[in-house]
């Protein structure tokens, strides 16, 4: 079985680096392929390939950005 490479897009955490699968506290955007093959056909540019195979938001993140939208809620 292969493993996934997890990258979060918000803090580039790595400590999800060779998981089995996406952990479900976690966002899930996909396979980087995915999210890159889109950017190339966005921009016209070539993707350069990057360390992970997956994207994601991690549960540190999606708590920070739930915070932060609350705060501004607030004003």
């Amino acid at each position: 079985m292969s493993t996934i490479r997890l990258c979060c897009v918000e803090c580039d955490r790595r400590d999800y680096d060779g998981v089995p699968e996406v952990p479900t506290d976690w966002f899930d955007f996909g396979p980087s392929n995915v999210v890159d093959d889109l950017l190339q056909d966005a921009t016209g540019n070539d993707v350069a390939p990057h360390w992970y195979t997956h994207l994601g938001i991690c549960p540190d993140c999606m708590t920070k950005g739930k915070r932060e939208v609350t705060r501004f809620a607030a004003r």
